[in-house]
Order: C-alpha cells, then sequence, then structure tokens
C-alpha cells in the first residue's frame, strides 16, 4: 500500500500530493521469473475546473533490485471531486 501527502493550501481547484510505501513486485516474463520488494512513489497534480470534472497528470516510480520502472500517467476525472 502507499501512505500519501497532499500540499496544504493548493485551493480547491488545483491538488498536489505526493504519495510512497512498499510494493510487492513479479517479474513474469518467458525466460524468467522472480518476485522481489519495491519502493513505489507517486507525485501528482490534478486540476478540477469544476465540481464533476478534471485533469491530472502523474509521474510514478517502483525502485526494486530486479527491474526499477517508472512513467507518466495523464487523466480525465469524471464525478463529485469536491
Amino acid at each position: 500500500g502507499m501512505y500519501g501527502y497532499i500540499l496544504p493550501g493548493t485551493g480547491r481547484h488545483l491538488l498536489i500530493s505526493a504519495s510512497g510505501g512498499l510494493a510487492y513486485t513479479a517479474v513474469d516474463n518467458p525466460w524468467d521469473s522472480r518476485k522481489t520488494i519495491g519502493i513505489p512513489m507517486e507525485l501528482r497534480l490534478s486540476f478540477r475546473p469544476i465540481r464533476y470534472f478534471g485533469i491530472s497528470t502523474a509521474a510514478y516510480v517502483n525502485i526494486n533490485p530486479i527491474n526499477t520502472y517508472s512513467g507518466i500517467l495523464l487523466g480525465i476525472q469524471i464525478g463529485k471531486l469536491y
């Protein structure tokens, strides 16, 4: 699981958060199958111009001894956001 922190004072329409924790990671491909513990981290920026719609982007990384990986996410948020 991950534990996070939301930057205070960013307002109702802008949300900046960071989270991290421990992860169980499995590498499974035709020539190898291993399991390990990783440290996932995420930094997220969300913009919610109206109550029922928002957009977000996040950068993530999972640091582990077998296969560290990272990426960027883009998202659309729909529903009751605040």
